[in-house]
């Protein structure tokens, strides 16, 4: 009996008749039943369904009865085995799901090595017991330079390729029982035991060599190369605790960049500078914070016109108020904000403050005030802002005129593509725009051609020298004299003495500003 219901369990079920199989039997004695023979017996089988792959083992679920069975009793039976199979799959299912969230929870899932909730766990442990074996180890950083232009110019599949590759060349580099791990998007992070600083020295170096002589490929046959910077610190030399580890490490890789990139640099605690320690962890954490808190405030530097000497307008500077009451400048925070992507949150701050401000001065003098916002590269990509300060704009009844957004020349220049319906867009709900640190682009001229600005601010850089540069006045000279030409206002900026005004007034620049002028003040006066 046994050996006829596997045979017809194998051949309802679709299986070859060698497949392994392994049969639980359940005998339910019937009542009031007579002896039939084999070939009365009825197998009713039900397969696993085949949204359930891969549960190996599980096959299906039978029935036979040596009692004839009616078509309503055989319609209930397979709807009971149905919901055995439905139970037993989801069972299977659910213990796989289970495992594989255990396997991620501790695994990044595009390259396969750990992830940063298993670095710090293994930093935690590896801290105490190199303390109980007076063993020393080091931690690396590395940060693939300039990832963000692959993903730009050859999309996100060809970068995650790029990353899963890295993170195969890395782990080649490495002994067993080093830990690789992706701290997330082109970071990533080895904690090296029993190593030394110069070892964990020679690993870096290996690993940026091997990465810097990698060629890649995009689909279309094109082949580029990335450079990785790496930060390198010891335990205990350098640090003892995580934290402290970690805004070493983060330390030695900003020096790394600051090199010219595609360095190895070992944390020097007597070689930090203000800025590097601003770009520790530690002060991203405190940005991050100070942006859910609101603690970003504008103060305004005033704008004058050169003929007149009148107040023009006001550029809306940020500035961060601290939980220890200090107040810190944009300069100090800036490229922080930009490397660490809050760039976007910090300009609807800003859009919204200043907005506010103007709305309290017309509710003061009757007039709105011309003020100049800065916007970063990434409003320009169409996600909204026009759109959210034209909506402050109306509910608060400041005019869109009133309103002029500043961005770099060379955030400008980076992307042509947008900047043309970006300014379409601004200009059409009724907003201005002026053109940052103008003359520093390598091709100035073309963009003027390309894309016309209401406002062009030329770059301090040629202004603050121009008294006693021969070179710097010209160059300011010929940029006013063009501008003019295409019904382009010119902004000078850095004016930090009169000397430096007059010399702005005689070539015939329109407005001018700077610390000579007026410094930035918490509010409109």
């Amino acid at each position: 009996m046994r050996s006829r219901t596997t045979q017809d369990l194998l051949r309802q079920l679709a299986l070859p008749d060698d497949a392994p199989l392994n049969i639980e039997e359940f005998h339910i004695q019937a009542k009031n039943s007579k002896l039939v023979t084999i070939e009365d017996v009825k197998l009713i089988s039900v397969a696993v369904p085949e949204h359930t792959p891969g549960l190996a083992g599980l096959l299906g679920v039978a029935f036979a009865s040596a009692v004839p069975l009616s078509h309503q009793e055989q319609s209930i039976i397979r709807s009971l085995l149905s919901v055995m199979v439905m139970i037993v799959g989801s069972s299977k299912v659910l213990s796989r799901t289970l495992s594989e969230l255990e396997y991620y929870s501790t695994h990044d899932p595009l390259t396969g090595i750990h992830n940063r909730r298993y670095f710090n766990d293994m930093l935690e442990y590896e801290i105490p017991r190199s303390e109980r074996h007076n063993h020393e180890f080091s931690v690396l950083l590395l940060d693939l330079d300039d990832f963000k232009d692959i993903n730009d110019s050859y999309g996100h599949p060809v970068g995650d390729s790029v990353l899963i590759k890295i993170a195969a060349t890395i782990c080649t580099r490495l002994r067993k029982g080093d830990i690789p791990v992706r701290m997330g998007g082109d970071e990533f992070a080895i904690i090296l035991p029993e190593t030394s600083l110069q070892g964990a020295k020679d690993v870096a170096e290996s690993i940026r060599s091997s990465l810097h002589g990698m060629c890649f490929e995009t689909p279309d046959g094109k082949s580029f190369h990335v450079s990785t910077s790496v930060g390198v610190i010891g335990y205990p030399r350098d640090a003892q605790s995580v934290s402290d580890l970690m805004s070493g490490v983060d330390i030695a890789l900003y020096r790394a960049k600051q090199l010219g990139k595609n360095e190895v640099c070992v944390f020097d605690a007597d070689a930090n500078t203000p800025q590097a320690l601003q770009d520790s962890r530690s002060f991203v954490e405190e940005l991050r914070q100070s942006l859910a808190e609101d603690r970003f405030q504008p103060h305004f530097q005033p704008i004058v016109d050169c003929k007149t000497g009148e107040i023009f307008a006001y550029e809306s500077v940020a500035r961060l108020s601290r939980a220890d009451g200090t107040t810190m400048a944009a300069g100090l925070f800036i490229e922080t904000i930009e490397k660490y992507g809050l760039s976007r949150e910090l300009d609807r701050i800003m859009v919204r403050k200043v907005i506010e401000a103007n709305k309290a001065n017309i509710d003061r003098s009757g007039t709105p005030q011309r003020l100049f916002i800065n916007l970063s590269a990434q409003e320009i990509q169409g996600r909204g802002i026009l759109g959210f300060a034209e909506q402050l704009c109306e509910q608060l009844g400041v005019p869109p005129s009133s309103i002029v957004f500043e961005i770099l020349e060379r955030d400008a220049i980076g992307d042509m593509s947008h900047m043309g319906k970006f300014l379409a867009n601004l200009r059409k709900q009724g907003f201005a725009f002026a053109l940052d640190d103008f003359g520093s682009g390598y091709n100035s001229f073309h963009y003027l051609r390309e894309l016309h600005f209401e406002y062009v601010k030329i770059d301090g850089a040629f202004v603050r020298n121009i008294v006693d540069s021969k070179i710097d006045l010209a160059l300011v000279s010929n940029l006013s004299r063009l501008c003019r030409d295409l019904g382009i206002l010119t902004i000078g900026e850095y004016v930090e003495s009169a000397d430096i005004l007059e010399v702005l007034q005689d070539i015939g620049i329109d407005y001018a500003q700077g610390f000579h002028l007026g410094i930035p003040q918490s509010s409109l006066p």
